[in-house]
């Protein structure tokens, strides 16, 4: 439940949505700059009775807004958006409203250059919706509008992915005027936007639930504190800084930790820890002595003497004051040539008491920097708190065994699947906050082991395939203004269309997206070589640029990572394309097929069987090696080699694994698939347990993550344990909802017992297992309409 208590409609539907009724676009009339726009809108409705009255609003934005009723908060939107579309969000608010004056006001932020997630440009409000026979739509209704001058639109980027950072001056506005629609002198009526780029743009109705917004509980800890030198050229953002010791009168923590109060003189700063990673903004209160400044800076990791500060391995002083040697470096670790900009808010505070909270820049952070300037008097920090927004998710799935290891690692990644799942799956909630294909398909397969959620998959879905050119190439993620394509990225996209299907039973979308996946998959057709096999030269657009209209081409044979910050390249990465391409081609029939489209699976599968007799060849003669361990894995899955397995999993039993976490989730899944469980438990405690060990509790982007500033500390495909845990050492595995039958093949290995729960599409199924001996004792409850198969005599079903 938001903030307020809206209730959002899930307003379920694939189709767009043409402009009609009487609500026209809206903006304001005074000059605003051309990029980083915030304005603000208030409707002021005077009414008699609300008691039994419903009103039903739909609302779209031009790139986000928050709304609010009465000064209460109700919520966000709309989800992004492929440029020329805009998300249409509905939402009930007459329980909200009472009789006389009611006043809906709304905080709208239009970047006015193409970012990730948000690609259009043009800016506009637009609102319909009655009460009664009062008409509430922008364009009849008087609504009003202003400009917030109170944001810096010159402020710089977070980074090339991500929007602008917020550098806001409450001496100009308040928080009032935007909630509460306060004042008067800034409001004049709103004007209409009458140009057509407006009229045509698509409205795509919502297909989630309103994202969550909850005070993070986790206690807050001042780890470090001083005093630092702020040179006049810095921009006034995050300079190459000193860091000297704090006299120790300067600061007094009178609570746990709040209040704390920073004394007069030079600019100081407090390191904070806000407990664990989180996605989200802050939430600031604080009594100011004058005008003072105070900048917030945002990272998931600190650093003692450059090296970097984990949590179990750091011993600090109780004193903040004496750990002058914790530095926090706000920028995701990226060069500016490579797009990467400061994660730096600025509040220049107005005499007195101020409050603010973050607005649409919401972060991945585990640690705070407050910067403190033009202390001429003490300023009293009343309360920093940390507001999680996150796609709402129930806790469905379960897993405890005997191994508190194991325990701990699923635990850890539901927390970093969780935090990767907002309005779009995102690879990570730091540095980029992107939807991607590869990284889509495996976060729709923990959606479905950890939460049962099918909602966000659908959308992704749809939203990978709003990405197509019209040559048939698909984005590799999005939405987005880039032209990046990985062609390995649409093959996963394809497989996750069979994959939900198969967990939901639901071939709406199958059906809908058959013609997309046909016209991608013709775009590979002409790399098709004279041997049979597919090669595809790459091209790095962005070294030699492009226009914002015509993004650079960017052709990226991209499968994994390696080692500090290489990639898997070579022979080894074609081959593993080849066998992706040869997989999809018979999921693209089956697709086909379902959507009645029978010339064009008849074509795919003679692709498929053309492709076959040279890959058969190839594969045969593959040995592990330097990449081949790839290879071997997405043959197995691709049916083009059985029994060649066993050679991957000698080498995990004995310590040694080549892939990285981009492709974990394939090497396991053809481990499981040939049966080796006992070296996929093996591999996750192996890659996964050491990043546990250093104390923070979400999974990194790759095994080496904490040896390369940009690598990210919680990354959305590294959440493994909950896929794998319950279906090798409970042994469920489930088929199609269809078919709902789960086959119970467990392979505990040492450990002695374990539960499970796992989310299917119409209930949950909850395993026990116990070892007594040879056998393996089980219980199972199954939703209605299920059956069970034990796939070994080892198992003793047991009522």
């Amino acid at each position: 439940m938001l903030d307020g208590g809206s209730d959002f409609t899930d307003t379920v539907s694939n189709g767009v949505v043409k402009q009609s009724g009487n609500a026209r676009w809206i903006w304001v009339n005074d000059p605003v700059p051309s990029q980083n726009r915030y304005v603000a809108f208030r409707l002021v409705v005077t009414l008699a009775d609300t008691k039994a009255a419903a009103c039903r609003l739909q609302l779209s934005a031009v790139n986000q807004y928050a709304l609010y009723i009465n000064g209460r908060y109700q919520g966000r939107g709309p989800v992004r958006a492929w440029k020329g579309s805009v998300g249409l969000d509905t939402c009930e608010i007459g329980g909200r409203l009472h009789p006389g004056s009611n006043t809906i006001s709304l905080l709208v932020n239009n970047r006015g250059v193409p970012t990730g997630g948000h690609p259009e440009t043009i800016p506009g409000f637009r609102l319909e919706g009655c009460i009664g026979g009062c008409c509430l739509s922008t364009g009849v209704a008087p609504w009003e509008s202003c400009v917030l001058r109170a944001w810096n639109s010159a402020s710089p980027r977070i980074s090339l992915y991500q929007g602008f950072n917020e550098d806001v001056d409450l001496n100009i506005q308040t928080p009032e005027l935007w909630e509460r629609g306060a004042g008067e002198a800034d409001w004049t009526p709103a004007p209409i936007l009458d140009d057509p780029a407006h009229a045509q743009l698509a409205l795509i109705p919502r297909m989630l639930p309103p994202l969550s917004e909850q005070e993070v509980e986790a206690p807050t800890r001042v780890l470090a504190a001083g005093v630092c030198d702020l040179p006049s050229d810095c921009c006034e953002w995050w300079p190459a800084r000193r860091q000297e010791p704090m006299p120790p009168d300067r600061l007094r923590i009178l609570g746990t930790p709040w209040p704390v109060e920073v004394g007069a003189g030079k600019p100081a700063y407090l390191i904070l820890d806000l407990g664990r990673m989180l996605s989200g903004v802050i939430e600031l209160e604080v009594q100011a002595s004058g005008h003072n400044v105070v900048r917030l800076g945002y990272a998931d990791r600190l650093y003692e003497r450059d090296r970097v500060m984990t949590p179990a391995a750091t011993r600090l002083s109780s004193n903040p004051c004496d750990n002058l040697n914790v530095t926090l470096v706000p920028n995701y670790g990226q060069t500016a040539q490579m797009g990467g900009g400061w994660s730096v808010d600025r509040l220049r505070l107005r005499p007195g008491w101020n409050r603010w909270r973050g607005t649409f820049n919401v972060r991945g952070f585990r640690y705070l920097q407050l910067d403190m300037d033009g202390l001429s008097g003490a300023l009293m920090i009343r309360r920093v708190v940390a507001h999680e927004i996150a796609y709402p998710v129930s806790d469905v799935g379960m897993f405890r065994c005997a191994d508190p290891t194991l325990n701990a690692l699923w635990e850890a990644s539901r927390l970093t699947a969780r935090l990767c799942m907002a309005d779009t799956y995102m690879d990570n909630p730091s540095r980029e906050r992107q939807q991607y294909g590869g990284d889509g398909r495996v976060q729709a397969l923990y959606g479905y082991s950890y939460f049962g959620d099918t909602r966000l998959a659908r959308q992704f879905l749809y939203q990978f395939a709003g990405g197509i050119r019209p040559d048939g190439a698909m984005q590799s993620g999005g939405p987005w203004p880039w032209n990046q394509i990985i062609p390995a990225w649409t093959l996963h996209w394809i497989e996750a269309i069979r994959e939900y299907t198969d967990y939901t039973g639901d071939e709406t979308a199958l059906k809908d997206l058959a013609g997309t996946v046909g016209r991608a998959m013709a775009w590979f057709e002409p790399f098709i070589g004279t041997d049979g096999t597919l090669t595809i030269p790459e091209v790095f657009g962005w070294e030699s640029g492009g226009t914002s209209d015509k993004p650079a081409e960017t052709l990226w044979n991209f499968i994994d990572w390696q080692g500090v910050n290489g990639q898997l390249t070579g022979e080894p990465s074609r081959l593993s394309l080849n066998a992706i391409y040869y997989q999809a081609l018979n999921t693209g029939a089956w697709i086909q097929d379902k959507a009645g489209k029978i010339a064009l699976a008849a074509a795919l599968r003679a692709q498929r069987d053309r492709m076959a007799m040279a890959l058969r060849a190839v594969f045969q003669q593959e040995a592990p090696g330097t990449g081949q361990e790839h290879v071997l894995a997405f043959a197995t899955l691709a049916g083009l080699i059985q029994g060649r397995m066993g050679l991957v999993a000698e080498r995990i039993l004995n310590g040694r694994i080549e892939s990285d976490l981009l492709s974990m989730w394939f090497t396991l899944k053809a481990l499981e698939q040939e049966r080796h469980g006992e070296a996929v438990v093996r591999a996750i405690r192996d890659v996964l347990g050491p990043m546990l060990a250093t104390g923070f509790q979400t999974l990194f982007e790759t095994r080496r993550a904490l040896e390369h500033p940009s690598r990210a500390l919680c990354q959305g495909v590294s959440a493994l344990s909950g896929y794998f845990l319950p279906r090798i050492v409970t042994g469920i595995l489930p088929s199609s909802k269809l078919d709902r039958t789960i086959v119970l093949d467990p392979h505990p290995g040492m450990i002695e017992w374990a539960e499970a729960a796992l989310p299917v599409a119409d209930g949950v199924v909850n395993v026990s297992m116990k070892k007594d001996g040879r056998r393996i004792l089980m219980t199972c409850r199954l939703p209605d309409g299920w059956r069970t198969i034990a796939a070994s005599p080892d198992v003793v079903l047991c009522s």
